[in-house]
């Protein structure tokens, strides 16, 4: 079962209960344990999705490269990064932010890294050669001890 199957099995599930509680209410019974069964069910619902945002989070984004339209390079001549056009590539996918730490891929080696922009470099990883990276992503948050 996918991620996206238990959240549509649990969402149905609170709805049963949610049922249940109605029928139970509307005879004049006690309809208690449902209502725990509910907000145990939406709880699951919430830490699952919480957990497929995450998920989503922690993927390699690839670096891949695309050819240039005739108005892109045009747009770099027009700006005075005549070099960009020349190369006539350009990124197409999304990068980090300026002086994001991040974790790349290069091979079968994974490190630590910052991305950074500038005027004179353009878009560059302060330690290794973009052009050999492989794919990039966020680091994950540091480890938070929860409160018992």
């Amino acid at each position: 079962m996918t991620l996206e199957e238990m959240v549509a099995f649990e969402e149905d599930r609170a709805e049963l209960c949610d049922s249940i509680i109605k029928s139970i209410m509307d005879s004049g019974g006690d309809a208690t344990p449902f209502v725990k069964c509910s907000e145990n069910t939406r709880q699951v619902v919430e830490w699952l999705r919480e957990l497929k945002e995450l998920r989503e989070k922690q993927e390699w984004t690839p670096l891949t490269m695309r050819e240039m339209s005739e108005e892109e390079k045009q747009h770099y001549v027009d700006i005075g990064y005549s070099e960009i056009a020349e190369e006539g590539e350009i990124f197409n996918c999304s990068l980090p932010e300026d002086g994001q730490e991040v974790l790349i891929s290069i091979g079968d080696y994974v490190m630590e890294d910052t991305f950074l922009r500038d005027d004179i470099f353009g878009c560059y990883f302060e330690n290794a050669d973009i052009c050999d990276v492989d794919a990039w992503m966020p680091k994950p948050m540091p480890y938070e001890e929860e409160n018992r």
